[in-house]
C-alpha cells in the first residue's frame, strides 16, 4: 500500500464550556500586577477551560487527578462523536483508536475507558500515547497511518485530549510557570485516518534534540504535574525546523513558496514567528495558525488538528501540498507532507 492512498477524512474539535478572556484569567489567578503585561503580549484573546483557573490552582492533587479524568473523558467522547458524525460512520466501523494525552494519567488510559461510553467493537486496537507533549499529534497520525498500512481497509481514530488546567501549579516559582498560565488551555480533537481521505499522507520526517529533553515537558512535584518550560525553547527549536522541512520538500521537488498553507503548532506567538523566519513563510501561509492561537491559546496536542481543520474549511486547496509541523517535549519536531484531495467529509 502506498502512503498516497491513506489520508485524513474527518476532524472533530471540541472545547470546554468555560471561556475566559486573558484579562479574566489574569484576574482569577490573583498574580502580581507586574505580570499583566506578559499576559497581554501573548496575543491570545480568549481560552477555554474544563477547570476554572482559580479552582485549579488551589485544588488538592487528588482533586486535580479526578478532574482530569472527568474532563478528559467528557471532551474525548464529544470529539470522537463529532468526528464520526462528520464522516457518517458508526463507532463499530472503527478498527483502532490512538489516544493522545500528556496532562494526566489513567491506567487503563482514557481511550480504553471510552469503550464504556461509545459502542466500539470489542476487537478494537488501542494505542495509548501518554506523556509525549504538544507535538504528539504527529506521532499519533504516524501510528494511525502505520496501522492502515498493515491492515488495509481499516479505519483509525486519533484522539488528542489535553486538560492543561489540571496542571496548574501554585505558587508559581519560575517565569515558565507564569508563561504557562498565560498561554495554555483545554481542548480535544479527533481525526479519522483511512484509505482515501481529504488530506492524503505523502511523506514524513522527524528530528529530536536529546540535549534539550529537560527544557520542555512536565515533572512531578508535591503529587501534581508541574510544567517545565524554558523561555529559550523557540530559539532552540528554530534551527530544527529547516532540518525536518528541507528534506521533506526536496524529495518532492518542492520549495516553501510552492506550499500555500502550513499547519504549524501554535505553541506560542514566538514559535510561529520563529517558524516563519526560519522557513521564509509569509502571513498568508500561516494565517490559520495565528487564528487558532488568538482564539484558543495553546491546547497542547489537539492544537494542530484544530489548525488543520480550519485550513481545510477556509481554503480551496485541491491538488495542492500542505505541510504539517508539530513540536513538543523531547524536544521533538514532526513534519508531514500532505496533498489536499478536497475538503473534509467529502
Amino acid at each position: 500500500m502506498r502512503c498516497s492512498e491513506i489520508g485524513i477524512s474527518a476532524i472533530g474539535t471540541v472545547a470546554p464550556d468555560i471561556m475566559l478572556t486573558q484579562e479574566e484569567v489574569f484576574s482569577l489567578l490573583g498574580l502580581n500586577p507586574h505580570y499583566s503585561l506578559l499576559f497581554r503580549r501573548t496575543g491570545v484573546a480568549k481560552r477555554h477551560f474544563a477547570i476554572e483557573p482559580r479552582i485549579a490552582l488551589h485544588a488538592p492533587a487528588q482533586k486535580l487527578h479526578e478532574e482530569y479524568y472527568r474532563a478528559a473523558l467528557d471532551l474525548s467522547q464529544k470529539a470522537v462523536i463529532v468526528c464520526l458524525e462528520g464522516a457518517s460512520l458508526h463507532p463499530r466501523d472503527i478498527d483502532a483508536l490512538v489516544y493522545v494525552s500528556c496532562t494526566g494519567f489513567s491506567c487503563p488510559p482514557i481511550g480504553s475507558h471510552l469503550a464504556a461510553h461509545i459502542p466500539f467493537r470489542s476487537d478494537i486496537w488501542h494505542y495509548p500515547l501518554i506523556g509525549i507533549g504538544c507535538g504528539a499529534a504527529g506521532t499519533g497520525l504516524r501510528v494511525a497511518y502505520n496501522h492502515v498500512v498493515s491492515r488495509p481497509g481499516s479505519r483509525v481514530l486519533v484522539c488528542c485530549t489535553e486538560i492543561c488546567s489540571a496542571t496548574a501549579f501554585h505558587p508559581p516559582v519560575e517565569k515558565g510557570d507564569i508563561l504557562g498560565e498565560a498561554i495554555f488551555a483545554d481542548g480535544a480533537a479527533c481525526a479519522l485516518v483511512q484509505e482515501g481521505g481529504s488530506l492524503v499522507f505523502q511523506d514524513f520526517e522527524v528530528r529530536q534534540e536529546a540535549a534539550l529533553a529537560q527544557w520542555l515537558g512536565f515533572t512531578w512535584r508535591h503529587g501534581r504535574l508541574k510544567l517545565v518550560m524554558s523561555t529559550d525553547v523557540p530559539e532552540k527549536v528554530g534551527p530544527m525546523l529547516p532540518q525536518v522541512v528541507e528534506p521533506l520538500l526536496e524529495r518532492a521537488g518542492l520549495h516553501q513558496d510552492g506550499v500555500p498553507k502550513w499547519a504549524i503548532h501554535a505553541g506560542g506567538s514566538s514559535i510561529i514567528r520563529v517558524a516563519q523566519e526560519k522557513l521564509g513563510l509569509d502571513d498568508i501561509q500561516v494565517a490559520e495558525c495565528w487564528d487558532v492561537w488568538r482564539e484558543q491559546g495553546n491546547m497542547s496536542s489537539p492544537t494542530i488538528l484544530w489548525i488543520l481543520k480550519r485550513i481545510l474549511e477556509r481554503n480551496r486547496l485541491h491538488g495542492q501540498p500542505l505541510v504539517f509541523l508539530s513540536m513538543g517535549a523531547g524536544v521533538e519536531v514532526h513534519a508531514i507532507r500532505f496533498s489536499v484531495n478536497g475538503g473534509l467529509n467529502e
